[in-house]
């Protein structure tokens, strides 16, 4: 939608026919209207040649210091404020208002096919810290988060190890408690750099880092078991999917190899945020070497962007491990398995999801 509507006549005396205030203008509250109205009267204390670059500056400004207003909002309310002020003038002659018009309005038709500018990160994000993560700690785990405040900054998370950078969420920068350990020490080709590692944390485009500690990283993934099952792919959903919560679950599918193959259960097992192994009902392992399952995690109360894990483990039908996944299941979500996996059990697949709302 266009920010501006006015016709005027060639004559000189013509009467401006203004843009009205948006309706969305209800939703700006009083303080942020009173700095609008400010701005935009400032405009009447300079040159005819200087509208151009005045307004783009009060723009920007404007939408730096309320980034929540949006920004052809901020200009719709700009306009429709401008046009009035220089409708009620009583110190410009008819032609003068015109011209300062036009000058506005081209300014602000090439400020709204543009891009908003970002908003800027909040000062006390350069001073963020690390925190949790005591310096050179023994205890870290792959499951333990990567944690600072204040909480609202985005920040590059790093990983270094004798010196060289050997991961880092740059592309974008995460939030407070979304990145484990385990994420961060897995390079982008599947190595995983366990033992001393420096996490860094920056402000985007900084040049020094807010923090910086040094970890010991112990891992502690599942426990391996010999299984007869050569190959498990799980192919939907794709691995970092992001799924608004569904009370009655989700539908997780993929292939197995070889098939048939019997005396084997295999269970998904969601590793949610509470570090707690929730078992989920038993894979379906179709003849046609295909499986399906049905996956439950999250409640209406989850935060958005909450991070699952999904393990899919295997174990001998006839195993104590397999009675003991079963003997939770039957409480249907009321129990866990705690904070570890049974021995005896084989991880065949891991993936995460992040739910929305």
């Amino acid at each position: 939608m266009s920010v501006l509507i006015l016709t005027f006549a060639a004559s000189a005396s013509a009467a401006f026919t203004c843009p009205p205030m948006p309706d969305a203008v209800t939703t700006v509250n009083r303080d942020i209207k009173s700095d609008i109205f400010a701005s935009i009267g400032s405009l009447g204390k300079v040159k005819a040649g200087e509208i151009g670059v005045k307004t783009e500056t009060e723009a920007k400004n404007l939408f730096e210091k309320y980034p929540d207003v949006g920004w052809v909002l901020a200009l719709q309310m700009m306009s429709a404020t401008y046009c009035n002020m220089l409708k009620n003038s009583t110190s410009l002659h008819e032609t003068e208002k015109i011209d300062r018009w036009e000058k506005f309005q081209n300014k602000v038709l090439v400020l709204e096919g543009t891009p908003p500018p970002p908003p800027p990160l909040p000062k006390d994000c350069f001073s963020a810290k690390i925190i949790g993560l005591p310096e050179r700690t023994t205890a870290a785990n792959t499951t333990t988060p990567v944690v600072w405040t204040p909480a609202h900054c985005k920040m590059v998370v790093q990983i270094y190890q004798a010196g060289a950078l050997v991961n880092e969420f740059e592309k974008v920068p995460q939030l407070s408690g979304v990145v484990t350990l385990g994420e961060a020490v897995t390079a982008t080709d599947g190595t995983i750099h366990g033992g001393m590692i420096e996490l860094k944390i920056w402000v985007p485009g900084n040049h020094q880092p807010a923090d910086a500690v040094w970890v010991k990283v112990l891992d502690n993934s599942p426990p391996q078991a010999s299984t007869p099952l050569a190959k498990f792919k799980i192919e939907t959903p794709s691995d970092g999917k992001v799924l608004p919560f569904k009370p009655n679950g989700y539908t997780f599918k993929g292939r197995y190899l070889p098939c048939p193959v019997n005396g084997i259960d295999v269970y998904p097992i969601v590793h949610a945020p509470d570090k707690n192994y929730w078992p989920n009902p038993t894979v379906n392992l179709m003849p046609d070497g295909t499986w399906n399952a049905t996956v439950y995690m999250g409640t209406s109360n989850n935060i958005n962007g909450e991070v699952f894990e999904i393990y899919f483990v295997s174990a001998l039908s006839s195993s104590k491990a397999s009675q003991t996944i079963r003997a939770v299941q039957q409480t249907k979500g009321a129990s866990s398995l705690g904070q570890s996996l049974p021995q005896g059990t084989a991880l065949l697949a891991k993936t995460t999801v992040k739910l929305g709302k």
